[in-house]
């Protein structure tokens, strides 16, 4: 790969850095010293990021590439495509999507439905009433 290469997809992962840290995620570039395929290419967010910054970029291809390295964490391409006038895409299978959608959707309802009362030291579970039950009590340190 070109220098011109690498500065280009060195650009495509700054922006992709600025996305993530504009909606308060800690994303920094990785370091890939050892060829790039075995690292994310951004790292601080809970996603496995391949970015594809290129004229016409294969989405498939650079999805491939982030499921086959992953180190756990769902998958995700990145894709920016020199001319069209759509920005950065993102691709992601459906099951890996939907297990984003739960977390997320589990995370609404704790929150939605549970207080913490840190005065008392008490969880309280919240019906749709508005009555609340205790589900757990912490300990103070007197």
């Amino acid at each position: 790969m070109g220098k011109s290469q690498r500065d280009k997809g060195g650009r495509g992962e700054r922006a992709v850095v600025k996305l993530f840290k504009a909606h308060g995620y800690p994303a920094k570039r990785a370091t890939q010293s050892a060829g790039g395929d075995l690292y994310t290419d951004v790292e601080g967010t809970p996603f496995w990021v391949e970015v594809k910054n290129q004229k016409m970029p294969n989405i498939r291809a650079a999805l491939k590439q982030a499921i086959d390295t992953t180190d756990g964490r769902p998958p995700v391409a990145f894709t920016h495509a020199d001319r069209d006038k759509m920005g950065w895409l993102v691709t992601m299978r459906a099951e890996d999507w939907l297990q984003v959608l739960q977390k997320f959707h589990d995370v609404e309802l704790i929150t939605r439905y549970m207080e913490y009362d840190p005065f008392e030291g008490k969880l309280y579970s919240v019906k749709p009433d508005g009555e609340r039950v205790v589900t757990h009590t912490t300990q103070r340190k007197a």
